[in-house]
């Protein structure tokens, strides 16, 4: 089960500490925010951005090849709705609304243009964070013949993070996931492999400090992404709990 961290709350704030970077002003507190902390914070985005049980990035991928597969050669389809859900072991409940558009292309080849804009609110026992969503991307493999679809595009999330328990634990984010080629099973309509890059941001304002991640992703299976950050340090996500394992 994903940690969601209250140690990396009261860390923010504890006084200065070897390798803890600090912002203050003569007329306020001192605000602290220690990488170590910020690193675990990272995890918990990249993890609720991603996974199934929190609508992440796969469950958006698992939502189109659902709908794709119903297409008309040249229609334009567009959709608006929202709903509310909950991750497996209820710590982290969302809404979660949307607008998007999709062409199905017959020729001279066949594929399937996707856009998609969408707001999500999360609420933890502890924190509570909105997120705005934008993804674009190409389908292929979408003829009858083929057994998987493949996708490739962007997918980008920012949003703010919010203690409840303290106004003045806070930050904002900005993530991209970028793949040429992740590859979704047509029968289960889950990714099951594929690479992709990916960029996060962590803006702590109030200590002026900021954090940049960058790595890959690579699914493993259907319910398993490995990321790997550029420094060689790496985690799994199970993409159904939303949990992280070494």
């Amino acid at each position: 089960m994903m940690k969601l961290k209250l140690k990396l709350k009261i860390g923010a704030i504890v006084l200065l500490a070897l390798g803890t970077l600090i912002s203050c002003d003569d007329d306020e507190d001192v605000v602290v925010v220690r990488y170590v902390y910020a690193s675990d914070d990272a995890e918990e985005i990249l993890a609720t951005s991603i996974a199934y049980n929190s609508y992440g990035f796969v469950a958006s991928l698992q939502q189109t090849s659902e709908e794709i597969q119903e297409g008309i050669c040249e229609e334009t389809i567009t959709n608006s709705d929202s709903f509310s859900g909950a991750n497996y072991y209820g710590n982290i409940n969302y809404e979660y609304s949307y607008d998007e558009t999709y062409t199905n292309y017959c020729s001279p080849e066949s594929y399937v243009a996707y856009n998609l804009d969408a707001l999500q609110q999360f609420e933890t026992y502890n924190s509570e964070f909105e997120h705005t969503i934008g993804l674009e991307y190409t389908v292929t493999g979408i003829e009858a013949a083929s057994d998987d679809e493949f996708y490739e595009g962007i997918y980008a999330r920012n949003g703010s993070w919010q203690a409840l328990y303290d106004e003045d634990l806070r930050y904002t984010f900005e993530l991209a996931i970028n793949y040429e080629e992740v590859t979704v099973s047509k029968s289960s309509h889950k990714i099951y492999e594929g690479i992709a890059t990916f960029t996060l941001e962590q803006v702590y304002e109030d200590a002026g400090v900021v954090y940049t991640y960058q790595g890959t992703l690579e699914f493993l299976n259907e319910d398993e992404a490995k990321v790997t950050y550029d420094n060689g340090d790496s985690f799994i996500i199970n993409l159904n709990n939303v949990s992280l394992s070494s």
